[in-house]
């Protein structure tokens, strides 16, 4: 456990949270622009391009605010 205070305290984590699309964006035909392949990569693609980011969490769009708070 102390190791890993130290950790928490000498590091600073990313983390990302991908919402869902909102009622408008479904309704005007829009495609969803992030891949999440694993639980810490994310893609976003925008003008026929990908960009890949690396976090050290990423939640998905089903992803409920206790799981995000308790990290």
């Amino acid at each position: 456990m102390g190791a890993q205070v130290q950790e928490l305290k000498g590091n600073i984590r990313v983390f990302c949270r991908v919402r869902p699309m909102s009622g408008s964006e479904k309704g005007a035909g829009k495609s969803v622009a992030v891949m999440t392949p694993t639980d810490m990569d994310l893609s976003l693609t925008a003008a026929g391009k990908i960009t890949p980011y690396h976090f050290d969490k990423v939640f998905g769009t089903d992803s409920t605010q206790d799981q995000v708070c308790l990290l």
